[in-house]
């Protein structure tokens, strides 16, 4: 078998019609690292069998697929795990055959599974009951939007994949605002402030609890207990109205976070790629500053978001994109 470098693996996705029963990617994913593979865990024989050697064997009592796959935010390759982090989606049509995908967070603990799909020089797999974990947004400057996804799932079994990459459209920092609002409603006419924000993340998190039982060392399922969402930024600090107060005094708001590439249109309309996500109740709950003899002054704000009873939701997602149905 020849050697080969990272670039020669590719990672695709599936939605799964039975859950943990796999099926062909439909899209795949231009990842730029991969950790997610097969895992397992073991039980030492412990025993004292009358020498000083600590063990006189292993056994494998569990198989699973665990990891981190990362990749550039494309509008087009980012929905079915969008849609495996929150759960419900409706489509309409945006503009010609421009469609936009409105998700919420759906409150059943049984989160979608994806069949993840990797080609490799060595060996294809498909990896049923993908449930994801964590998907993490980063803004930086001068660089394309990035995520990364964690996920669980079953051990791979051997397939043979035929790669097929479509067009995505990916998104750069300079096409993110971050705007506040006293609440949702006010979002859509809020406009984006003046303070410089250096850099933004966000992340959504599902905690998983593993269904384990005793006739097998594979997974029967991964149960979502727990939504959490939070994110931090960067911002240069020129007042303390905007984040410091704010934090002081326990205020809470809603934000957006609008990714717009309006450079593009797509779907023979005029609907450009965006990604915008909407968050109902926000507090900052972590403030420090930053002052060095030579350097910009800077704060650092970690917030975390909540579940309004006003807008009975804590968040929504709008993807648009050129993907038919999710």
């Amino acid at each position: 078998m020849a050697k080969f470098v990272g670039r020669g693996v590719n990672v695709g996705f599936g939605k799964e019609t039975t859950r943990g029963t796999s099926v062909a990617p439909s899209s795949w994913f231009a990842k730029t690292s991969i950790s997610f593979d097969d895992k397992m865990e073991t039980v030492v024989d412990e025993g004292n069998y009358g020498t000083i050697v600590d063990s006189t064997g292993h056994e494998v009592v569990k198989r699973f697929s665990e990891g981190e796959i990362m990749g550039s935010l494309g509008v087009n390759s980012i929905s079915l795990p969008l849609y495996a982090m929150l759960g419900a989606v409706t489509t309409a049509t945006a503009s010609g055959t421009a469609k936009t995908h409105t998700m919420t967070l759906s409150e059943s603990y049984q989160s979608p599974s994806l069949t993840i799909a990797m080609d490799d020089p060595v060996q294809d797999k498909r990896f049923a009951l993908g449930v994801i974990n964590t998907m993490t947004i980063k803004v930086e400057p001068k660089k394309y939007v990035e995520v990364s996804m964690t996920f669980m799932g079953k051990q791979g079994v051997n397939s043979s994949e035929t790669v097929a990459f479509t067009e995505d459209y990916l998104l750069k920092a300079t096409h993110t605002n971050i705007l506040f609002a006293s609440d949702l409603a006010g979002l859509d006419v809020a406009v984006a402030g003046g303070t410089c924000i250096k850099s933004f993340e966000l992340t959504l998190e599902r905690t998983l609890s593993e269904d384990e039982c005793i006739s097998s060392i594979a997974p029967s399922d991964y149960i979502s207990t727990v939504f959490a969402i939070s994110g931090s930024m960067e911002v240069t600090y020129e007042n303390e109205a905007d984040y410091k107060t704010k934090a002081l005094t326990g205020t809470t708001q809603a934000m957006r976070i609008s990714i717009l590439n309006g450079d593009v249109i797509i779907g023979g309309g005029t609907a450009s790629p965006e990604l915008e996500i909407d968050l109902a109740k926000v507090g900052f709950t972590e403030w420090s500053r930053t002052v060095s003899t030579n350097e910009i002054v800077t704060q650092s704000v970690g917030f975390k978001g909540f579940y309004s009873i006003a807008d009975a939701k804590a968040i929504i997602a709008r993807l648009t994109n050129t993907v038919a149905s999710i």
